[in-house]
């Protein structure tokens, strides 16, 4: 890629690529598009190396074995350009990798069909689960997301959050900034 510098699609599915950092420098430039599907990446910050990528808009990282995301490297500026994400088929363990997508502020589609820690519930319950966590997404697995669906979803994850044994022990983990969030806005309690 380094050879063609107005690239704005790539395409290296099905490439046992596992280490992402060494395509970043290259996507930084023009890349828009770019699809790492069916690869073996295992890590997200491998992954995180393209953060910089300003023009990266459209990630696809379906099915390959990501098993957690984690935003401890992202900075102000990161992945700004970012709309599109594909997770499908990903091993993904548990909702704290759905919530650290919330750090990408452009994120308006995600594709996550299929991972992990949806494995156990419905498509439904799952998808109301992605909903209710990440306020920004406007579409949820090729579904645009109605006002009736993202109330609904952000009325059962604030109840979940209310309900969860830990939350009633220890008040400090329901206040997260997406559970204020959503008092404030439901139910208009200031914490």
């Amino acid at each position: 890629m380094q050879s063609c510098p107005c690239l704005e699609s790539c395409v290296l599915h099905g490439n046992r690529i596992s280490d992402v950092a060494k395509l970043a420098k290259s996507a930084a430039t023009s890349l828009r598009v770019l699809d790492l599907s069916d690869n073996e990446i295992i890590s997200w910050e491998s992954v995180s190396t393209l953060k910089t990528a300003r023009y990266l808009e459209n990630l696809n990282l379906s099915d390959n074995r990501l098993r957690s995301i984690s935003t401890n490297s992202c900075e102000e500026g990161d992945w700004k350009s970012l709309s599109t994400l594909s997770l499908s088929r990903n091993p993904l363990e548990t909702w704290k990798s759905v919530e650290a997508l919330a750090f990408l502020p452009s994120l308006v589609s995600l594709r996550i069909c299929g991972a992990g820690i949806g494995s156990s519930i419905s498509d439904d319950c799952f998808r109301q689960g992605v909903i209710g966590r990440l306020e920004k997404l406007a579409i949820v697995n090729g579904s645009d997301i109605t006002v009736d669906d993202r109330l609904e979803a952000e009325k059962a994850y604030l109840g979940e959050v209310l309900r969860s044994e830990k939350s009633r022990s220890n008040p400090a983990l329901n206040s997260d900034g997406r559970t204020r969030q959503l008092k404030k806005k439901l139910f208009n309690v200031f914490p």
